[in-house]
C-alpha cells in the first residue's frame, strides 16, 4: 500500500476524510501527525533525537480526540526537548523484567553465587514458594509498596516468616536497583512495619538432659541391635519383618552428631559439613574455614574430644559426620532427631535449641555474656542479649542459700533468746 503523505491542519474533519495508507502532517505543531491503516486511523509524533527517528504513537483517533492527542503531542515534544527520547522509555517498560524473570536472575546471579549454603535454600524457598506465585506477574519497576504490603498482610499468621519474606523481597529490590530495573532509592519494602515476634527460648533442664542421655543410648543399643537381626535374618534366608526392628534406632553417626551439637553449642550445619581436617586434637580446636560469621573456631571440651576420638573414620570421606553415600555428609539428621526427642518425651525441641541449652548452661554457671558470646561464635554482643535474663540463675542460688540459712538459724533458735525490740519513748 503506497503511503500518501499530506500537510494540512489536522481537525476531525481532516481525518474524517483519509484514506488507507494516508499520513497527515499538522501544519501548526511541527512532528504532529495521524496514520490511517486500513480502518484505524492513529496520533503519533515524528520526532529526531541523538541522530535517530522516532514514531511514537500516541493512541487511537475516536479513543483521543484531536485536541486531546495535539495536548499529547506537545508533552512529548516537550520531553524531546530537554534530551529525553520517549519512545525509548516506552519500549523499555514494555521491555521491563517481571518479578518472576528479576527473581530468576537474582537467584543465579546473587543468591547462588554470594550466600552461604543454608541461607541461600531459604531464600530459594522464600523465592519459588512466595515471592513468584504471589508477584511473579508484575513489573518490577512497577512493584509498589501496596503490594508489598498486601503480601505482608496476607503472611500475618506466620509473623516471623512475614518478615523474612520481607526481608527477602526488599534485598531483591535492591540489587534491581543496582541492575538498573527499578529507579535509585525507591525501594518499596521502606517503611513496611514488621510483625512483632515472639522469641523462642528453650533450655534443657537437668531432668531433660538425663532423658536425653537415655533415649540416645537406646537409639545406639537399637541400631547395634538391628544389625545384629539383620545379619540373623539374612543368614536364614529371610527378611526382617517392623515388627521384629527394635523402637528405635539411629547410627553412631547421627547420636554422635547430636553430642557434638550439646558440647559444643554449634549450629546444626557447623558439626554435619566439619571435616577431619579442621580438627586440632593438640590444642582442642574445631577450625572452621567458614560459618554463618565467617571462619572461627570451636574450642572443644574433654567429653566433645571423647565424643570425636570415638568416631570411626570412614576411608575416602572427609566428614567427620559421614553419611552412607561415598565422599558426602549425613543426611536427615532432622528426622533421626525427631525420632530421639520423641523417644525422650521432648517433642517440642528442635535441634537448635541444643545450642540454646549450651548458651543457657555456661549462663548460668556464671560466665559472662562476652564468654558466652565468644563460646557461640557470635561477633555481635546484643546477639548474645537474649541469653542475659539467665545470669539471675546464680543470684537465685545464693539467695536460696542465705534465706536457707537465716530461716535454719531462726528455727534452731528458743522464743526466749529472742529479744523484742522496744519502741524508743519521745
Amino acid at each position: 500500500m503506497a503511503v500518501k503523505t499530506q500537510v494540512a491542519k489536522i481537525t476531525k474533519t481532516t481525518v474524517d476524510k483519509m484514506q488507507p495508507g494516508d499520513v497527515l502532517q499538522d501544519t501548526e505543531l511541527k512532528g504532529f501527525r495521524v496514520r490511517c491503516q486500513g480502518q484505524s486511523k492513529s496520533f503519533a509524533v515524528y520526532y529526531r533525537i541523538y541522530g535517530r527517528q522516532r514514531w511514537f504513537t500516541l493512541g487511537r483517533f475516536g479513543v483521543l480526540t484531536v485536541e486531546q492527542a495535539r495536548q499529547k503531542a506537545r508533552e512529548v515534544l516537550g520531553l524531546v526537548a530537554s534530551g529525553k527520547d520517549p519512545a525509548a522509555s516506552k519500549e523499555a517498560h514494555r521491555k521491563a523484567p517481571s518479578i518472576k524473570e528479576c527473581a530468576e536472575l537474582y537467584q543465579s546471579n546473587q543468591v547462588d553465587v554470594r550466600l552461604k549454603p543454608v541461607t541461600r535454600r531459604f531464600y530459594k524457598a522464600v523465592l519459588e514458594q512466595t515471592i513468584i506465585p504471589k508477584l511473579g506477574s508484575l513489573q518490577m519497576k512497577a512493584l509498589t509498596r501496596q503490594d508489598v504490603a498486601r503480601l505482608h498482610d496476607s503472611l500475618r499468621k506466620t509473623p516471623a516468616y512475614a518478615n523474612r519474606t520481607l526481608a527477602v523481597l526488599s534485598a531483591m529490590c535492591n540489587w534491581a536497583e543496582k541492575r538498573g530495573y527499578r529507579e535509585e532509592n525507591s525501594n518499596p519494602c521502606r517503611l513496611i512495619d514488621k510483625y512483632k515476634e515472639t522469641a523462642r527460648e528453650r533450655y534443657l533442664s537437668d531432668a531433660e538432659l538425663s532423658k536425653l542421655a537415655v533415649a540416645l543410648k537406646e537409639a545406639e543399643t537399637g541400631a547395634d541391635k538391628l544389625e545384629e537381626l539383620r545379619a540373623k535374618a539374612k543368614t536364614l534366608g529371610k527378611r526382617l519383618s517392623n515388627a521384629e526392628r527394635p523402637d528405635l534406632q539411629a547410627s553412631p553417626m547421627a547420636v554422635a552428631a547430636v553430642r557434638l551439637l550439646l558440647f559444643t553449642g554449634a549450629c546444626h550445619n557447623e558439626i554435619v559439613t566439619a571435616k577431619w581436617d579442621y580438627v586440632d586434637f593438640e590444642k582442642g580446636l574445631l577450625r572452621l574455614p567458614d560459618s554463618k560469621t565467617g571462619a572461627k573456631a570451636i574450642v572443644l571440651s574433654a567429653p566433645a574430644l571423647q565424643v570425636l576420638q570415638s568416631i570411626s573414620r570412614i576411608k575416602g570421606n572427609p566428614y567427620i559426620i559421614a553419611g552412607e553415600v561415598a565422599g558426602q555428609p549425613l543426611r536427615g539428621l532432622q528426622k533421626i532427631w525427631e525420632r530421639i526427642r520423641n523417644k525422650a518425651k521432648l517433642s517440642d525441641v528442635r535441634l537448635h535449641d541444643l545450642r540454646h541449652s549450651y548458651a543457657s548452661m555456661a549462663v548460668g554457671a556464671g560466665y559472662s555474656l562476652a564468654i558466652t558470646g565468644k563460646l557461640l561464635g557470635h561477633t555481635q554482643a546484643a546477639t548474645t542479649q537474649r541469653y542475659a535474663h539467665l545470669a539471675d540463675d546464680p543470684l537465685r542460688k545464693a539467695t536460696e542459700a542465705v534465706g536457707s540459712r537465716i530461716s535454719s538459724i531462726m528455727e534452731t533458735q528458743p522464743a526466749a533468746a529472742i529479744v523484742q525490740l522496744k519502741p524508743r519513748r519521745k
